[in-house]
């Protein structure tokens, strides 16, 4: 696992690609990246019961990451990612991406 310590953000990749994405980012509208990652904040212009407003996206390559569901607390989403639960804290300049400590999406 690479740490990078100046951003507090890992970075795990093995054999298929996959990594991790808790870390802090610097938003700046609807996208926020660190020196690792990128993604955007998409809003989807069908909501469905399983489908939440707003999802995920990687960029540049636009890879789907997760649905953005709704919590009790203002800005601040729940997704889920390679079968691991995490929550995603926005504010005005930054997102927070932490893994959720409980298994269930506690959605609103």
């Amino acid at each position: 696992m690479l740490t990078d310590q100046s951003n507090c953000t890992s970075l795990k990749i093995d054999s298929m690609q996959n990594y991790e994405i808790v870390g802090k980012y610097f938003k700046v509208g609807n996208k926020f990246s660190n020196d690792s990652h990128s993604f955007m904040i998409t809003e989807r212009k069908k909501i469905t019961d399983k489908k939440s407003k707003y999802f995920l996206l990687s960029i540049p390559n636009k890879q789907y990451i997760s649905s953005l569901y709704s919590t009790l607390d203002t800005n601040i989403y729940e997704l889920e990612y390679q079968g691991i639960r995490y929550t995603c804290k926005l504010s005005l300049n930054y997102v927070w991406i932490d893994r959720k400590l409980t298994k269930k999406l506690s959605r609103k």
